[in-house]
């Protein structure tokens, strides 16, 4: 009788969800450059506070952008944390944009706009799920904390000092689910268990008598040509090449490969996510392929810098070249452990320029037990939500500072939502309105099965 009703109450109140997205879409709030996050912040605490969740604005003394813990406190003994972000990511180039990136204009069925499905369609479906339930006179039995972070996507950088300066008033979670984009390429919900963990570097190659004319090239070392060596040390193609690399990684449970062996994603459906990108390893099965992803860590180059191909020629030996680097990162594998291969190893090879390594980032990877009773409670409500068996992935590709909350509390912790994965971060960003309404009652849903 419950369901009947929510699902009613979501049909009647449809436009006033999408209108209250769309204001939510059309206010920028960009955590890379800054832009928006102070009238963000001042929206979602008001949408919040309305519906009877008392907001604190966590903030640190590094700076950044303050956290919003909301909390719904029924003074009972259960805590479960919902995190989401309300920072977008930047938008890149705008000719790659059919429409302005923060118009939140409605093309058919899709909400098109920067932070629709990632993520302001996903912590906006749990406030919905409070306000329905609220207005269905429907009694919530425990307490829910909402963290809702400004820096998720620049990687977090001030989360740590944030929750331990603040941490007297976080109450001991029990808990923690992420809403977020969770279906694949084919419209198939998943939840995933875990994050891979991220190891993000700048390198940087650098001439001991700086620039040089190019007529001396030929006795002096070219920082540029060292870096292209020393990337082929460390990446085959394959295989990251540092030494001990693979050596700490676990394998998966038994009943983490049965989950594997139930994903129904094809190769083909990951290249239609991918915009039509190849696959390397084509000659793989789709089981080899999506084991690759998310269960074998990777290394990624982003973004390489020297000198300048604007005309006019230059006629120099660069000074110094460098590069950014991505590690992702499987359970049982550290951060710091990498970077200190990485930096032994560079040493290593004597190159002919002198060799820096900056660390910019880093998170480690996590993964909850597919057999904890909080997994299974989600798993229930998704798939009632969504009327099919929702996939459970080990852990995700992606990564997140779930770490964090997993070292102070020890809790579980998954990953489940509305909207398309694979959209994330891309021009024309987009949710379709039955997503979003989806995601309200898969919230809600959950909110039941954690009351039972």
């Amino acid at each position: 009788m419950k369901t009947l009703n929510i699902e009613k109450e979501i049909r009647k109140n449809k436009n006033k969800y999408v209108k209250t997205l769309k204001k939510f879409v059309q206010q920028p709030s960009i955590s890379a450059d800054g832009t928006g996050i102070e009238g963000m912040v001042k929206i979602l605490t008001e949408e919040m506070n309305k519906i009877g969740i008392s907001t604190r604005l966590l903030k640190s003394s590094t700076g950044g952008n303050p956290v919003i813990l909301g909390t719904l406190n029924k003074n009972s003994g259960y805590n479960l944390l919902v995190y989401g972000h309300y920072d977008v990511h930047s938008v890149g180039d705008l000719n790659d944009w059919d429409y302005e990136p923060f118009s939140a204009e409605i093309i058919g069925n899709k909400i098109i706009g920067r932070g629709t499905a990632d993520n302001k369609g996903n912590f906006l479906s749990w406030i919905k799920a409070v306000e329905i339930l609220k207005d269905l006179g429907i009694d919530i039995p425990f307490n829910i904390i909402f963290f809702f972070e400004g820096e998720e996507e620049i990687g977090s950088p001030n989360l740590e000092n944030i929750i331990r300066e603040n941490e007297k008033y976080i109450p001991k979670l029990d808990a923690k689910i992420v809403f977020e984009p969770r279906q694949d390429s084919q419209g198939h919900p998943f939840i995933n268990l875990g994050w891979k963990g991220m190891l993000s570097l700048k390198v940087i190659f650098k001439n001991k008598g700086g620039q040089i004319h190019a007529s001396y090239g030929s006795i002096v070392s070219h920082p540029i040509f060292e870096m292209v060596k020393a990337i082929n040390k460390i990446y085959d193609g394959n295989m990251i090449l540092l030494p001990d690399f693979y050596n700490d990684i676990i394998s998966v449970s038994g009943e983490e490969e049965k989950c594997i062996e139930k994903i129904g994603l094809c190769k083909k459906g990951i290249v239609k996510g991918l915009g039509g990108e190849s696959i390397k390893q084509i000659d793989l099965s789709d089981k080899e392929i999506i084991k690759i992803l998310l269960l074998e860590p990777s290394m990624t180059i982003s973004a390489v810098s020297a000198g300048s191909v604007i005309p006019p020629v230059r006629s120099v030996v660069l000074g110094s070249a460098s590069f950014l680097i991505e590690f992702r990162l499987v359970p049982n594998q550290n951060s710091k452990n990498i970077y200190q291969k990485l930096v032994k190893y560079l040493n290593e090879l004597n190159l002919n320029c002198k060799v820096e390594v900056e660390l910019l980032s880093n998170s480690e990877p996590t993964r909850t037990s597919v057999r904890d009773p909080f997994v299974e409670k989600i798993r229930k409500a998704c798939n009632s939500t969504f009327n099919c068996e929702c996939y459970v992935y080990p852990n995700l590709q992606g990564t997140s500072p779930d770490h964090l909350f997993k070292k102070l509390y020890q809790i579980p912790s998954l990953g489940c939502g509305c909207g398309f994965h694979h959209l994330c971060h891309r021009p024309n960003e987009y949710i379709t309105v039955e997503q979003y309404m989806k995601g309200i009652e898969l919230a809600t849903k959950i909110i039941l099965e954690l009351s039972n």
